[in-house]
């Protein structure tokens, strides 16, 4: 006599929705390009967190479907599915949109120094950009004297008010109010 198979869904299965639906929620919450922290920390840590939590999943559940044949069943695949679609989905390079797209500032801004300077930025790899490993500035530019060892006149990029002076010790950090 065989062992009647119970229908429905497996409990690893569950979870697989769930983290679907997570992945979902992500997607449409960076869809609606909301302003403020949390989106950011929706995009940085969102997608590590789900795909990371796919993936051990799907490597479960592979293994349980190996163990309990035959290993296609009704209530498993749609499941699979869900769990290679958010790894997949997870995994994908996306650019986090801005909220403030298509609305183009009212203040007019020009570069910060005059005459001619040389524009550095060098990549992915620490030898060829300064830049890289530190997180403030790492998308942006050096903007460096053509002649080695000349001064660089800086000037505001715009009109406004200083709001704040930061001093390091390898930097100063000038932040001007211009709304």
């Amino acid at each position: 006599m065989t062992q009647a198979r119970p229908e429905g869904f497996e409990p690893w299965a569950w979870t697989a929705f769930g983290l679907g639906a997570a992945t979902g929620c992500v997607a449409v919450f960076l869809g609606l390009r909301p302003g403020g922290a949390a989106p950011v920390l929706v995009y940085r840590w969102g997608p590590l967190v789900l795909g990371g939590g796919s993936a051990a999943l799907l490597l479960f559940a592979l293994v349980w479907c190996a163990l309990r044949r035959p290993v296609l069943q009704r209530g498993r695949t749609g499941a699979l599915a869900v769990l290679a679609g958010s790894l997949w989905f997870c995994s994908f390079p996306l650019a986090y949109p801005s909220s403030h797209e298509d609305h183009p500032s009212q203040v007019r801004f020009r570069l910060p120094f005059s005459g001619e300077a040389r524009v550095r930025f060098g990549g992915d790899r620490r030898e060829a950009n300064p830049l890289l490993f530190d997180p403030p500035r790492r998308f942006g530019f050096c903007f460096e004297s053509p002649p080695p060892g000349a001064a660089l006149t800086v000037l505001a990029p715009s009109p406004g008010c200083v709001e704040r002076i930061d001093e390091s010790r390898s930097r100063l950090t000038l932040v001007l109010e211009v709304a």
